[in-house]
């Protein structure tokens, strides 16, 4: 699991870091920027011996219900094209494509 998205959330006092602990393991990791007019989801980790159980979709909607209950924001998230399980896993919880970003090289 990587660190990046733990550390980024540490040092911003705008993120919300979410750890979902299973037996004492950290299991996976959210990370939510709640600086602007809405809850930007940046990041989503789940460690690879727990991937495909739901661990995913279990922290996500947590991390949504705890938010909306608290500031009823709207959520953003950005997903990379090539990234099929976590397009997945958004549209099951019922995020809606709204855009699409294409860069060039």
């Amino acid at each position: 699991m990587t660190h990046r998205y733990i550390a980024e959330a540490l040092k911003d006092s705008d993120s919300l870091l979410y750890i979902l602990l299973k037996e004492g393991k950290i299991t996976g990791v959210c990370t939510v920027d709640v600086s602007g007019n809405s809850n930007y989801l940046y990041g989503l980790a789940i460690a690879e011996a727990y991937r495909g159980q739901g661990y995913g979709s279990y922290l996500v909607k947590s991390v949504v219900n705890q938010l909306i209950a608290q500031n009823d924001e709207a959520f953003q998230i950005v997903v990379e094209d090539s990234n099929i399980g976590a397009k997945r896993l958004y549209e099951n919880i019922g995020f809606v494509k709204q855009t699409q970003v294409v860069y060039l090289k």
